[in-house]
């Protein structure tokens, strides 16, 4: 076990996580983004177009190495600080929404799946969530009050609580048939009353 924390150390003072993962994580978005909105285009040998990937790779490469540059001058927004306070917190959001999604899907009668009801609160739920996470990371809001859950263990009996609590929500209510469309359609209507 030492040996494993051992090497973990020593990668982590050669800059893995300081350098080589933010660097990979932005290249990729970058190199993604580049490929997907293809502003640099190249014929290939059928005359079709298609993403120009050297040029994509130069820009992604560069974009990467730039915003390592604030980290190591001290100057301007520190994106490795921000990734390191945000990813740990979102990538456990999406594993917990994930994980939910499936057990809905898993257990529900409407078909397809993502038109129950459940699945849409549990995305706003999650965009609200990831909306707080970002905030956070971003250090731009700081509720006291909320600061036992920066706790990972308190996060874990809040987050299997709240399952629970849905769980059991779901599986005891009252089954009145009505279709998907329903649901938005209440849903806008209470949003309409409590908006004007």
């Amino acid at each position: 076990m030492a040996n494993y924390q051992n090497f973990l150390y020593l990668l982590d003072q050669w800059g893995l996580r300081d350098v080589l993962l933010p660097f990979v994580i932005i290249f990729t978005f970058s190199f993604a983004l580049l490929q997907k909105i293809q502003i640099f285009k190249e014929k290939d040998a059928a005359g079709t177009e298609k993403p120009n990937k050297k040029i994509n790779v130069v820009i992604a490469a560069g974009i990467g190495l730039a915003a390592l540059i604030p980290h190591y001058t001290g100057g301007g927004f520190d994106i490795i600080i921000f990734m390191n306070n945000f990813l740990p917190q979102s990538f456990l959001l999406l594993f917990i929404v994930l994980l939910f999604m499936t057990l809905v899907g898993s257990v529900s009668d409407v078909k397809p799946p993502k038109q129950h009801p459940l699945i849409g609160m549990i995305a706003l739920v999650a965009v609200v969530a990831f909306g707080v996470i970002l905030l956070q990371a971003t250090q731009q809001i700081n509720y006291p009050f909320l600061n036992f859950l920066n706790d990972p263990n308190t996060q874990a009996i809040v987050v299997v609580a709240l399952v629970f609590i849905l769980l059991i929500w779901y599986i005891t209510k009252k089954d009145t048939p009505t279709q998907p469309a329903d649901y938005f359609k209440k849903f806008k209507e209470r949003m309409g009353e409590i908006f004007g």
